[in-house]
């Protein structure tokens, strides 16, 4: 199979800034995110035809194996597997990235105003992130996914281009009802339940793994869970709320994702 490609010696210097950034993020006395960490985003690509940009990492209570961003939950490889299938058709040739790579307890992150203090210093190198990425292409710039109306409004305050009509929602809990309502509204006579999607998830994630070059413990750690967490794919911990909004989830990014595919070819 093949392999993700190697980081670009520009992508490796604007991970430097990064972790400058978190650190500076972590000292700054006015609103003391004293647990503020660097956590990388998977390198899928290197000359994306779509970049997906979320909020802030979450802060981990538990280390695992693998430290990457969007790969920590059932949502987060749901996510890659309708980019990967309904978006990027059947190709890693996006990127999934946050405004801010500054890990923060979602606690904080959600104080008021708390993400209007952090963010404007992350803008620069967001803007720097897309550029990199955009290098290697002679046609043009990647298309840009904002997750959720947050992102939007902040990327519409810089000079970060993108269609209003590409922005999907965030696949947070706090958007549960809204999943729920578009189920309700344009799915509702859709036969699928939790096991089919759920087995497609873990086929998938073996997939993208492999792709990542993920040793056998990394990925045992990851999926089955480790002494002091349950793995991603340990069906025992899942609500029956929680099997319906992925269902919801799988929907509606199904749908928005060949539609934003299908709309800029």
């Amino acid at each position: 199979m093949k392999k993700a490609p190697i980081k670009t010696p520009d992508y490796i210097l604007l991970e430097d800034e990064f972790k400058a950034q978190c650190l500076k993020d972590r000292n700054t006395a006015e609103f003391q995110i004293s647990e503020s960490e660097y956590i990388s985003v998977p390198f899928l690509s290197d000359n994306p035809d779509f970049v997906l940009i979320a909020l802030e990492p979450g802060f981990r209570k538990v280390k695992l194996l693998i430290d990457i961003d969007f790969l920590g939950s059932l949502k987060n490889f749901l996510i890659h597997y309708c980019a990967y299938y309904y978006l990027s058709n059947e190709g890693f040739n996006y990127h999934i990235t946050d405004i801010s790579k500054s890990a923060m307890k979602s606690s904080i992150a959600n104080k008021k105003n708390m993400r209007n203090k952090v963010y404007p210093n992350w803008y620069p190198l967001l803007q720097k992130e897309i550029n990199i990425l955009s290098k290697t292409s002679n046609t043009k710039s990647p298309i840009i996914i904002p997750l959720g109306p947050t992102v939007r409004d902040f990327l519409s305050k810089g000079n970060i281009e993108f269609n209003t009509n590409n922005v999907v929602l965030h696949y947070g809990k706090r958007n549960d009802y809204r999943f729920r309502n578009y189920y309700n509204e344009y799915f509702n006579n859709i036969t699928i339940n939790f096991d089919e999607i759920f087995e497609k998830l873990r086929e998938f994630a073996e997939k993208i793994a492999n792709f990542l070059s993920f040793s056998q413990e990394q990925k045992d750690d990851l999926f089955n869970g480790g002494k002091n967490h349950k793995g991603v794919f340990d069906i025992t911990q899942y609500s029956t709320e929680q099997k319906e909004q992925i269902v919801f989830r799988y929907l509606y990014y199904k749908k928005m994702f060949k539609n934003i595919s299908q709309n800029n070819i």
